[in-house]
């Protein structure tokens, strides 16, 4: 026969779960086992306010063993945020640009009033009457060159590592033989985008200047290499300075969260990249996004 202490959880269960009570149990034990099988609000059990309300309506304390062993939270990385698992978000930037509205409030760094990076550009922008519209990636039709399958297929791990190594003679060496270097996973993180988040000023001018590999290109979640070379430990201006000559207008393309090239530099480097932007004002202005 079920004691006091079981028949309590398992009435608690049925009138405010929706539980259906186990035919017979044996002893107490198993009515906590089967507890872990019901999941009442799914996998996605991000908090323990509904065993806080099973204990404060039951006489029976549960242990924390058993507590540990009912809630397990769970998170399932499917459809649009399966490729978000390579690369975690940058945290440094509370004030995100959206796609339809592109200014930032001005924050306080090292405690001297800052404004945002994407503002100082707006700013320079309209003054000399040239719009400063944020265009969402999405939104632009042939502006982004598509990768070809067999520019996946030459993606692979000796190309990286020459990459991450700066190996020029052997990036060389691939181009000659006809291996294309505009290569990307699946993803479409492309050698372009690896070489301008780590700061490869070397490996950047032979992409791009050597064999011309295009900037215009970007990952599932519309990052194009700008917003890597500004997605970086320090700032690195040669590296801009290549994308820019290239194309500017990549200033103005918001990936799929919202955030432009210029979300991503880090609020500590604000005065550096703001003074760039002012001293690079030929560069930064926008030759298609008109």
């Amino acid at each position: 026969m079920l004691n006091v202490e079981c028949c309590s959880i398992i009435c608690y269960l049925v009138s405010q779960l929706g539980v259906e009570p186990p035919r017979k149990i044996q002893d107490p034990l198993p009515s906590l086992i089967f507890i872990p099988k019901i999941q009442p609000f799914g996998s996605q059990i991000a908090n323990r306010s509904w065993l806080h309300s099973f204990k404060k309506n039951s006489i029976v304390n549960i242990p924390t063993s058993t507590t540990n062993m009912i809630i397990e939270k769970t998170t399932s990385y499917t459809g649009n945020n399966a490729g978000s698992l390579k690369r975690k978000r940058p945290t440094w930037n509370n004030g995100s640009v959206s796609a339809s509205n592109a200014i930032q409030r001005p924050e306080i760094v090292g405690g001297v009033m800052s404004t945002s990076p994407q503002n100082v550009l707006t700013s320079i922008l309209e003054s000399r009457g040239i719009k400063s519209k944020i265009h969402s990636y999405d939104s632009l039709t042939g502006f982004f060159v598509e990768t070809k399958e067999q520019e996946i297929d030459s993606y692979g791990c000796d190309a990286l590592k020459a990459v991450r190594d700066s190996d020029i003679e052997t990036l060389r060496r691939f181009h000659r033989e006809g291996r294309p270097l505009k290569c990307s996973n699946r993803f479409g993180e492309s050698l372009l985008h690896l070489a301008c988040r780590k700061s490869l000023v070397e490996v950047v001018t032979f992409l791009v200047n050597e064999i011309g590999i295009p900037v215009r290109v970007k990952d599932d979640m519309g990052r194009s290499p700008l917003h890597d070379a500004f997605w970086t430990c320090e700032p690195n201006f040669a590296v801009v300075d290549i994308l820019l000559n290239k194309c500017p207008d990549l200033l103005l393309v918001s990936d799929k969260r919202g955030h432009t090239p210029l979300s991503y530099a880090r609020k500590d480097h604000w005065g550096k990249w703001n003074q760039y932007l002012k001293e690079r004002s030929h560069l930064i202005e926008p030759a298609l996004l008109k």
